[in-house]
């Protein structure tokens, strides 16, 4: 199995996402960079990465400039 898996995610992009959603569940509000980099357990430089390269591949969204507005984009089986 290569790095990035069969859905094109690396482990730490879908765990990303994992915390994402539970702390939506948990909280009613997003994540901040902090809060993931917590929760995954690395730097807050290295979570904003990942969460750059999440927005780029379209599985999660976010407004700039305004904190906590990241949402995990819904993916349509095909």
């Amino acid at each position: 199995m290569t790095r990035a898996d069969l859905d094109g995610l690396t482990t730490r992009q879908r765990l990303v996402l994992e915390v994402i959603a539970d702390y939506w569940t948990a909280y009613g509000i997003a994540p901040t960079v902090r809060d993931v980099a917590r929760l995954v357990g690395c730097v807050p430089s290295s979570a904003a990465h990942t969460l750059n390269a999440l927005e780029a591949a379209g599985r999660i969204t976010r407004t700039p400039r305004i904190p906590r507005s990241m949402r995990v984009v819904e993916q349509v089986p095909s």
